[in-house]
């Protein structure tokens, strides 16, 4: 009974898992058109920013252009499993970014 539930289980996430992939797929070109005006974005306010704030966002703006050109060239399960490597190899890097980019989101969301 237990190893039945079990199997359930596995095959409950494996087709949820595909959905998701698939819903992923489906809406690639929305995503990469929306890094890419992010990184527009970034880039302009990197014209009017001066030191460490302008290498940051220089920084930023080469990232996301890395990062869509991943999104376009690769499958969702090479993102996923490219995604769960970066974060177990380098967590530091990986929460900074995040804070990082919620900062950067924050402050050109209130203007």
């Amino acid at each position: 009974m237990a190893a039945q539930g079990k199997e359930q289980v596995k095959h409950f996430t494996g087709a949820t898992r595909d959905r998701v992939y698939q819903q992923v797929d489906n809406r690639k070109d929305e995503l990469i058109k929306g890094l890419n005006g992010f990184a527009s974005t970034l880039e302009d306010a990197s014209q009017n920013a001066e030191g460490l704030s302008q290498q940051v966002l220089d920084g930023a703006v080469g990232y996301l252009r890395r990062f869509s050109d991943r999104i376009e060239n690769g499958s969702t399960e090479d993102l996923v499993r490219d995604a769960k490597q970066f974060v177990r190899e380098r967590p530091g890097p990986f929460f900074a970014g995040c804070i990082a980019v919620g900062f950067l989101a924050a402050r050109f969301l209130k203007d």
